[in-house]
């Protein structure tokens, strides 16, 4: 059902999309049945592009059912709901890949919305993502987005200039995932959300993605990392934010198998990492990166005197090692039962060319510091 949209001032509009069941549902332009509700919330966002510059779309409070391609935002067109009494739900059994959210469109925000994943009652092949962007200027904010077979937040290749601010992405596969098998997504902002209980990462920067913030995020409880960067990503900014509890690492940065893929420039700085299963940080193959002014504390929790807080190696069969890191400034404590290995580890002799000073390291049980390059530096460190 629709009715007439509502002009707010000279060049934008709104339009107002209920349920059944919302309270002022008469007083919507567009009233869903619960069952393919995509079909009306994309006739808004249609008619709302058609007639205005710049416009919202308001969900009132309810359950939308979710399925076919989901919701197509349009240039310039927001949506915006009642925080968690809007649900947008995946429908059950769905037999086709979606995105809840699909924005391959710019400058618009989708905010205050609850999206659903549904992945309990979706066993089938398909992926299925919460918000997928693939444009800039999008800002997604204040949405809890939960229970997705793969991707709460997906920013695809060449995607840019995007911010992902203070929302809840828990339960999905992969939490906050940044760029794809096509190329990196570049100059991207997230910040302040959490993202806890992902079956896999909290956080993945992928594919040669590049100057992305990474600010002020919880990170906790994942299946996998917390943060996770491979391969080839560079000068991207991990900073104050706080990871613990998930099952492997805290950050993991790995620069590929390929001569010419190197994860490098990256700066992880004043971050709080702590009490995960596996090593603190671990740069695998990193190369020319920056680890400072972190405060890491009782990570290895998975076994006594196996892992570091700060692990420099080449994966595997690479043959790239980790070569000219700076890490500076750290403070590393070791206090639980479990304690790591080593506070800051190079595995072998040609991880060299790294800067290791000014840091303060406490516990660990068979070396504070043990760097294995001979042009590798130790100085001005406090180990006890």
């Amino acid at each position: 059902m629709a009715g007439k949209i509502k002009a707010v001032n000279i060049g934008t509009a709104s339009v107002i999309v209920a349920t059944a069941t919302s309270k002022a549902k008469n007083g919507a332009n567009y009233v869903c049945d619960g069952v393919n509700d995509q079909i009306e919330i994309n006739q808004a966002i249609s008619a709302l592009a058609a007639v205005a510059s710049k416009g919202t779309v308001y969900l009132l409070e309810g359950t939308y059912i979710i399925a076919q391609n989901g919701i197509k935002m349009a240039n310039n067109v927001s949506i915006k709901g009642l925080g968690e009494r809007t649900i947008l739900k995946i429908k059950d059994n769905v037999d086709n890949g979606l995105s809840v959210i699909n924005c391959a469109a710019s400058s618009l925000s989708i905010s205050d919305l609850r999206i659903d994943g549904n992945k309990a009652n979706n066993a089938g092949i398909y992926s299925h993502f919460g918000i997928e962007i693939n444009g800039s200027n999008v800002i997604a904010q204040n949405c809890i987005i939960e229970n997705c077979k793969s991707y709460g937040v997906y920013l695809i290749s060449n995607s840019s200039k995007n911010y992902i601010i203070n929302n809840n992405v828990n339960s999905n596969t992969e939490g906050i995932v940044i760029g794809d098998e096509n190329g990196g997504a570049l100059n991207n902002f997230i910040l302040n959300n959490i993202c806890n209980s992902n079956g896999q990462n909290g956080i993945l920067i992928q594919y040669g993605s590049t100057k992305n913030t990474v600010v002020s995020n919880n990170i906790s409880s994942n299946g996998h990392y917390g943060i996770q960067l491979f391969p080839n990503v560079q000068e991207n900014i991990i900073s104050n934010n706080v990871i613990q509890l998930n099952t492997y690492c805290g950050i993991f940065l790995y620069s590929g198998s390929e001569a010419n893929d190197k994860t490098r420039r990256n700066v992880i700085t004043n971050n709080v990492i702590c009490n995960n299963q596996q090593d603190g940080i671990i740069l695998f193959s990193g190369v020319s990166n920056i680890i400072n002014s972190n405060f890491l504390y009782s990570n290895g929790q998975a076994a006594n005197n196996t892992y570091s807080e700060i692990l420099l190696k080449k994966y595997n069969s690479d043959t790239i090692y980790s070569n000219h890191n700076s890490i500076v400034g750290n403070i590393i404590l070791c206090e639980a039962i479990n304690k790591a290995q080593y506070g800051i580890r190079e595995n072998s002799a040609s991880d060299d060319y790294n800067i290791v000073t000014n840091n303060v390291v406490n516990g660990a049980v068979t070396a504070q510091i043990s760097l294995q390059g001979a042009n590798s530096v130790n100085a001005n460190n406090i180990t006890t």
